[in-house]
């Protein structure tokens, strides 16, 4: 029988942690903050705006893929903010006008444009993290649509 093998001097105890990647951080915080635009219908907008500031700034000193998910995101928001600010508009014409019965109108159309505000904001932010998990930039950061 062999003898078990013994090194001839100790192994040295390292603390050397797995080398960092800036590409972990270039995904990460882009997945991040689709992460918190999404919990913002939960949380009352607190997490959506969160993420705005995240993407706001990160958005100068990330590489290529990740500033095209950034303006894609910071895009996202203010998009989103002209159309709630638009239904808001419709909402209100119809309010003096809920008197004449003609008023409910302006506010179901109001409610539609809502609806759809959602699930555009929804539909974009899991088409950029699709992009973001292929390690690909956005396409289109400038879209207005998805």
């Amino acid at each position: 029988m062999s003898e078990p093998l013994t090194p001839s001097e100790p192994l040295a105890q390292t603390d050397a942690q797995p080398p960092h990647h800036a590409m972990d951080d270039a995904r990460t915080m882009p997945i991040v903050v689709y992460v918190l635009y999404l919990l913002g219908f939960a949380s009352g907008l607190i997490t959506t705006v969160a993420g705005l500031v995240v993407a706001y700034s990160l958005k100068s000193r990330a590489g290529e893929i990740g500033r095209s998910h950034y303006v894609f995101q910071i895009r996202t928001i203010w998009i989103g903010l002209l159309w709630l600010a638009l239904a808001a508009a419709v909402w209100l014409v119809g309010l003096p006008l809920t008197v004449i019965l003609i008023g409910l109108a302006f506010w179901w159309v109001a409610g539609v444009m809502l609806a759809i505000l959602c699930v555009w904001f929804v539909v974009r932010c899991i088409v950029g993290l699709i992009f973001i998990g292929r390690n690909e930039p956005y396409p289109r950061p400038q879209a207005w649509l998805i």
